[in-house]
């Protein structure tokens, strides 16, 4: 046998033999068996993984506005400005006037500039836009 030799170990290969196989938990079956005498080191050389999770779920989506929530759809956003972008689309145009979330570009720290009688409540998502209490209600009082 060579002195180095690389084994592929595919988790979708196998379902005959071990149907109960996931991505995250499989076994393999060999064509025929690898029988090593002596010391052998062993290393993983490449590892592959489906992206396909999301950083916005269903349980962390929601915006309170005022009187109505918002819930930006579940996905995979690249940035925080693409997370604004679609909650400003979610927003009516009368609160589009009243209500902005922007981040900057210098920090990328977001800012929320609110209108009178305006208030925001991130529900599950106040980490995501940097704010680190979740229970604030973000309002603005009085005259604009």
């Amino acid at each position: 046998m060579a002195a180095h030799f690389y084994v592929t170990l595919p988790s979708n290969s196998s379902f005959q033999y071990f149907p109960d196989n996931t991505l995250a938990s499989f076994k393999t079956q060999l064509a025929e068996p690898i029988v090593l005498n002596g010391s052998w080191e062993v290393s993983l050389c490449e590892i592959q993984y489906p992206f396909n999770w999301h950083n916005v779920t269903e349980h962390n989506c929601r915006l309170q506005l005022s009187d109505r929530e918002i819930c930006i759809p579940p996905g995979y956003y690249d940035t925080i400005q693409d997370v604004i972008d679609t909650s400003h689309n979610l927003l009516f145009e009368e609160e589009r006037r009243h209500v902005k979330l922007y981040q900057h570009k210098h920090n990328l720290r977001t800012s929320i500039k609110l209108g009178a009688g305006f208030t925001l409540a991130f529900r599950g998502m106040s980490h995501m836009f940097g704010f680190l209490d979740a229970n604030k209600v973000y309002a603005q009082k009085g005259l604009p």
